[in-house]
């Protein structure tokens, strides 16, 4: 039963191996035919095999008509013929069927030549706009360094003299013999230049650190003395005040003082000028004359915040346009006049008179002046200033005692 059993398996294995032989030689027919009709279909010409085609198609309707006369007929010679001319039709529709081949393979390798010559028209096509994009690139490239502009253009160089002058001779000797037609030699100038002046820069750039640093020190010094002069004030007036007693006593007014030289302060320049002048020859020469500051303080500390309001807006006004100017003049002297009103009624006025008003303008403190003399007599002299016009008014009044009569002035007279 082994014995059996083995032998089926190699006869199985021999008729498996037979078969795949067969196969193989099959395909190898195949292909070898279908390389045969490829290479006949493109040697051939195409006239020809449509010639065949329509003489074939002729013998084949002459057959079936033949064949069908000879159905008619119905003898046994007749079908010895119709087997013939059956045979004879299948064998021209076999070459029917093989011309039908040939003419696809003629449709089918044109195109693929088609589509291979339409690949290599895109690729020339891609090559020539990558070729023209890179064109395009170079271009504006070129473009861009032909309008390229160096940084060193807008820097302001030392006229020539100048710097043939300061130099040092490492960098100006090649330039005392200068050629204005020599491109080089005017290329080789503006390098020495730029050199010295980012030399000049490098140096002007120490001084700047120095003196940033000296800046530094100074302004920590400022502020440390400002410390202790803030710490300082604390302490005088609790000076002040414990001195209070010993200031009463020896007749030192220290606080009026103070007062008058803090009302002082609000006088416009004119009259603090002369105030402090008339002050010191007051407490040099004559302590029996009177000097006074009157007017009202809180509009005086109005008119000095206007002033300093004023000044600001001018600058302001510097750096704007005309129009801006009109318009900011304009709001200041509403601002100047709704402070000034205190908030007073609109009232219509006339133009000539409000000009006239501002134009005659005083200034809220004024200075007097007064002279007294022995047992007689004082003179009071008021000083005013005037804003607008800048200038300072006197006016003098005379106050005579009741107890003094003309016996007296012709006494005083001789």
């Amino acid at each position: 039963m082994v014995k059996e059993s083995g032998r089926d398996g190699s006869l199985k294995k021999k008729r498996k191996s037979a078969t795949s032989a067969d196969n193989e030689t099959d395909v190898d027919i195949y292909k070898k035919s279908v390389e045969f009709e490829e290479k006949e279909a493109l040697s051939r010409p195409n006239d020809a095999d449509a010639q065949i085609y329509f003489n074939t198609c002729k013998e084949i309707r002459q057959l079936f008509s033949e064949i069908s006369e000879l159905k008619m007929k119905n003898n046994p010679d007749a079908k010895i013929k119709i087997m013939e001319k059956t045979t004879e039709v299948c064998l021209l529709l076999v070459l029917l069927k093989k011309l039908n081949r040939m003419e696809k393979v003629r449709l089918v390798f044109p195109k693929e030549q088609l589509a291979a010559e339409k690949q290599k028209v895109d690729s020339i096509n891609l090559q020539y706009q990558n070729l023209l994009y890179e064109a395009n690139h170079l271009i504006s490239e070129y473009r861009k360094c032909f309008q390229f502009k160096s940084k060193d253009e807008h820097i302001e160089l030392v006229p020539v003299e100048e710097f043939l002058f300061e130099a040092p001779e490492n960098l100006t000797s090649k330039f005392f013999k200068f050629d204005e037609n020599d491109e080089t030699m005017k290329h080789e100038l503006r390098l020495a230049r730029l050199e010295w002046e980012l030399q000049q820069r490098i140096h002007l750039a120490d001084m700047c650190k120095k003196l940033e640093e000296e800046k530094k020190k100074l302004e920590a010094d400022i502020a440390e003395r400002k410390s202790k002069l803030d710490k300082l004030g604390p302490l005088l007036s609790t000076v002040m005040e414990a001195t209070k007693p010993v200031q009463e006593h020896l007749g030192l007014l220290i606080d009026k003082t103070q007062a008058e030289h803090k009302l002082a302060s609000l006088l416009p320049n004119p009259l603090y000028l002369f105030y402090a002048n008339i002050d010191a020859y007051r407490q040099v020469n004559d302590k029996s004359m009177n000097v006074e500051i009157v007017g009202d303080q809180d509009e005086a500390i109005q008119w000095k915040e206007l002033e300093v309001a004023e000044s600001a807006i001018e600058d302001e006004e510097d750096q704007h346009s005309d129009l801006d100017q009109e318009m900011e003049t304009q709001e200041s002297e509403e601002i100047v006049e709704t402070k000034k009103r205190r908030h007073r009624k609109s009232v219509q006025v006339d133009p000539l008179e409000e000009k006239k008003r501002k134009l005659l303008q005083v200034h809220p403190l004024s200075i007097e002046v007064t002279v007294n003399t022995k047992d007689g007599p004082s003179i009071k002299i008021k000083f005013s200033y005037y804003v607008k016009l800048e200038i300072v008014t006197v006016a003098s009044s005379v106050n005579i005692p009741s107890n003094i009569t003309g016996f007296y002035f012709f006494k005083f007279l001789k």
